[in-house]
């Protein structure tokens, strides 16, 4: 599910990733398509297998950015409810 996620936005971590714990707020940084090759911390690569997003949060440990797949982030601005259609007056 997308929830239309720009840079900037922040998002709540649906689970814990490395030092922070599920339920923490996170700054979203870029975007990641599926299928692209990232460095991970420490050397190497690896591949996103789903679209994810690159995040900042300061215990995380410098400098400061971890990913995550969209489907573990919830959004915290606007509507978190479906959209409705507003009733239509019916003529009698």
């Amino acid at each position: 599910m997308s929830h239309n996620f720009k840079p900037g936005d922040l998002a709540l971590l649906l689970i814990g990733i490395g030092p922070l714990g599920a339920g923490s707020a996170v700054e979203l940084i870029k975007r990641i398509d599926a299928g692209t090759e990232v460095d991970l911390v420490g050397g190497g690569k690896a591949e996103c297998l789903e679209c994810s997003w690159v995040f900042s949060h300061s215990q995380i440990p410098a400098p400061g950015l971890a990913f995550a797949a969209e489907r573990l982030l919830m959004p915290l601005r606007g509507d978190f409810a479906p959209e409705r259609q507003k009733s239509r007056e019916v003529a009698a």
